[in-house]
């Protein structure tokens, strides 16, 4: 008797300690969209009108640095190589260096002078550089912007077919981690052990409910000493109704708590490993 008392009360403590859910927090900003995300699980923290369509301003800069970057790390530039200023780069205006047509830069100060000074000239010369016109960059540019836009958009997919979901759902959020250049392990934690938690939780749950389940049936067919599966066999034998029900609904309810313990531990260890922010 002691033991079982023992054990319900682990259980009732074991219930009141682990995590629920915070109440989500309104920054009240005055700004029209903001959207803030943790960069290394892609967890939204904060959002506010993120869907909303508003005229983009040294995005533009970003992106072109961006595909810069990605330049490089393809192998098709290098921060050494030389970029002759056009006569269209040196007419751009507005924020600039003062490039003179025909003027020789490196892509390394090329690229200092985009992120610090927003330079239109130096990019406007690094446009023609990569892609050979500024009109076939800023396609190149829409192009990525599209894909990125597509990563952070996404739905919750759960197919039937656990193999296609771990070759195709997850393709955005891989290109996401590319762009971030997220290591192999954080890729496993915080994309695909994420996405196959959902899964994984639900077999445990159903296998543990067989089991117990199973066990239960096993004990009926073994009659060990002082067990349930004894006690309901001798409640069926001698007829006693009220004992095969209330045996029954013993069974039902320790199901039923086993399984909710198991979800609770599960989400805990899903909120551990995957670093997942309660909102």
């Amino acid at each position: 008797m002691k033991r079982v008392l023992a054990l319900l009360l682990f259980l009732a403590l074991l219930l009141g300690v682990l995590p629920g859910r915070a109440a989500a927090v309104d920054l009240n900003l005055n700004a029209k969209s903001a959207l803030l995300m943790d960069v290394a699980t892609g967890t939204v923290l904060y959002e506010k009108e993120c869907h909303e369509r508003l005229a983009p301003a040294s995005v533009t800069k970003v992106m072109t640095m961006l595909l810069i970057m990605e330049a490089l790390d393809s192998g098709k530039i290098r921060l050494t190589d030389q970029v002759t200023a056009s006569e269209a780069a040196a007419a751009k205006g507005g924020s600039q260096i003062y490039l003179k047509v025909g003027e020789n830069m490196p892509v390394s100060d090329m690229l200092k002078s985009i992120a610090v000074s927003s330079a239109n000239d130096c990019a406007c010369a690094m446009a023609e550089h990569i892609a050979g016109s500024e009109s076939a960059f800023v396609a190149m540019m829409n192009r990525r912007a599209q894909e990125l836009l597509d990563a952070l958009d996404i739905k919750a997919i759960r197919p039937k077919d656990k193999v296609e979901f771990l070759t195709v759902a997850q393709k955005q959020l891989l290109e996401m981690a590319k762009v971030y250049r997220l290591p192999l392990g954080k890729r496993l934690r915080y994309i695909w052990l994420p996405g196959i938690f959902p899964s994984f939780c639900e077999s445990c749950i159903a296998a543990m409910g067989m089991c117990w389940k199973s066990g239960v049936s096993a004990e009926v067919i073994g009659l060990p000493d002082h067990s349930v599966g004894d006690a309901l066999y001798r409640a069926k034998i001698t007829l006693s109704t009220p004992d095969v029900f209330a045996w029954t609904l013993v069974i039902v309810l320790l199901s039923a708590l086993l399984s909710t313990v198991a979800a609770r531990l599960l989400r805990a260890i899903k909120a551990c490993l995957c670093g997942e922010v309660q909102a």
